[in-house]
């Protein structure tokens, strides 16, 4: 009987446990998508180019952001 109960609580616990995996999953998604509906991710991405550091940076900048 008692093993029959500590089967039980653990399919439980490996249910929630599923269960706030995946909803982590899609509320990471949701947080992408609003990101990309914003824009956000192409402007994160505009700021990391080299090529923003500024105009007055020059030649000299641009080649040791590489």
């Amino acid at each position: 009987m008692d093993g029959a109960r500590q089967s039980s609580g653990q399919s439980t616990l490996e249910y929630v446990l599923v269960l706030l995996a995946f909803m982590a999953t899609i509320a990471t998604f949701a947080a992408m998508w609003r990101m990309a509906s914003d824009q956000a991710l192409v402007n994160r991405a505009e700021q990391g180019l080299s090529h923003n550091a500024g105009k007055e940076a020059g030649l000299m900048q641009d080649v040791l952001c590489y």
